[in-house]
């Protein structure tokens, strides 16, 4: 090879590998500035308010404003809708206060994106995202691929939430061992002033009621009409879930309004057996009172654990009986006084 060629080979190859120098000079890569934040904000009308981790400083609002992980976010009179980094979109109304702490502070994503302090929020959790979960005060609601209404009143300490899409969890945030599963259409509700560890059984919620709180959180109007339909679907039906439940509660009573008559001999071949249907109906009530946590169906049943403690019994009165025994009661004082009154009478 001449020395003329191995020269150009090698300025060839010198360039080559200078290149990608130049144009990494040339083109900087942009480091993102600051941390990720949590949410971004898609819209909003009225008075909102966002708040930095510590509350000291105050971030304007507007279009795509960045709001940070623990960040603060008050609606006064107005609504905001949030887009979160998750795949979730937050919507919040009038009189409403909220917080987006870091949902992956331990790097398995066990944390609360959003926790509700007051007023009602619409959580949406689309296909491909992870689960989201809202927190309040006594609550705690998971949403997975759908759609919910949650809201949290601070006089009454109530949490209650309406699924609107797909199948919601509710919780006790403070007792795992039970939750609630909310279809669509219907709303549980939570409040340590009523006496409950446990949400509410769902019911079907009313169409009036559910509209305009739709309209007041800026819901679309496909989403709209879509929880209103399974909303009237569910309002529609008119079956009950558990027949069987039901059959053997009506088939106790009247065993128990039997006996209070005096026919006890009739059902005496039957014992065995009305005595294992007894037993089943009272420890489905006593699961009924319990929310379903076997330590408080034990408690119901066997007194407080003591072997001496006498056995807790839940008794089905008969109404019917009580109606009747208040007749033969009024009839027997009104046969007293007409004799009463008969025996005053002087034959002349």
């Amino acid at each position: 090879m001449s020395p003329l060629r191995a020269k150009s080979i090698e300025a060839a190859l010198f360039a080559v590998l200078l290149f990608p120098a130049a144009l990494h000079a040339a083109h900087p890569r942009q480091e993102p500035e600051g941390p990720l934040p949590c949410g971004v904000i898609e819209e909003f009308r009225g008075a909102v308010q966002i708040m930095d981790p510590s509350r000291t400083r105050l971030i304007e609002p507007e279009l795509r404003a960045a709001i940070p992980c623990g960040g603060w976010i008050s609606v006064g009179k107005g609504r905001v809708r949030i887009s979160h980094r998750d795949g979730f979109q937050v919507h919040l109304s009038s009189n409403s206060f909220a917080q987006f702490p870091e949902p992956n502070a331990d790097g398995k994503f066990s944390g609360d994106p959003v926790v509700l302090y007051r007023g009602q929020a619409y959580a949406r959790a689309f296909d491909g995202a992870r689960q989201l979960s809202v927190m309040t005060a006594n609550g705690r609601v998971r949403v997975s691929r759908g759609a919910a209404l949650v809201l949290f009143n601070q006089g009454d300490d109530q949490t209650q939430v309406v699924a609107l899409e797909g199948t919601v969890s509710f919780e006790n945030r403070f007792q795992k061992a039970r939750q609630v599963k909310v279809a669509p259409g219907e709303t549980s509700m939570l409040s340590f002033r009523q006496a409950r560890v446990v949400p509410s059984s769902p019911k079907a919620i009313a169409l009036a009621a559910l509209r305009p709180r739709l309209a007041e959180l800026g819901v679309g109007e496909k989403e709209t009409r879509f929880a209103l339909a399974k909303a009237k679907a569910r309002a529609d039906r008119k079956f009950a879930a558990a027949l069987d439940v039901a059959k053997e509660a009506k088939d106790d009573v009247a065993i128990a309004s039997s006996a209070s008559r005096g026919e006890a001999s009739r059902r005496a071949p039957a014992s065995e057996a009305a005595a294992k249907q007894e037993d089943g109906v009272q420890a489905h009530l006593a699961r009924r009172l319990a929310g379903g946590i076997d330590l408080g169906e034990r408690l119901l049943l066997s007194g407080h654990g003591g072997g001496q403690s006498p056995r807790a019994r839940l008794e089905i009165a008969d109404p019917a009986e009580k109606l009747e025994a208040r007749a033969r009661q009024k009839e027997d004082l009104e046969k007293r006084k007409l004799i009463d009154e008969l025996s005053r009478i002087r034959v002349d």
